[in-house]
């Protein structure tokens, strides 16, 4: 009984693994990925990280302040163009 305890432990851990690799973080993020103690509290540590990544990636875009209104690059003036291949 407790080979197949183990080995669960073990397949657990393994897939844990495979799953914290797959999603290409950096070391810092993977490290508290790896501590969590089953699937479960990984399931909740993704998600509160998906939820801080989703915070952090519309602040710091300036191009979406508001997405109703995305801010557009504009291209330099034709002039401006002319004036530099001269």
């Amino acid at each position: 009984m407790q080979k197949n305890a183990s080995r669960i432990n073990l397949e657990e851990e393994a897939e844990k693994l495979y799953i914290i690799k797959g999603l290409k973080e950096d070391r810092a993020i993977e490290v508290q990925l790896k501590i969590s103690k089953d699937k479960q509290e990984l399931k909740e540590k993704m998600k509160i990280l998906d939820i801080q990544e989703s915070k952090i990636s519309t602040t710091n875009c300036p191009e979406f302040i508001n997405p109703k209104y995305p801010m557009k690059k504009t291209p330099p003036h034709l002039t401006q163009l002319a004036h530099i291949s001269q």
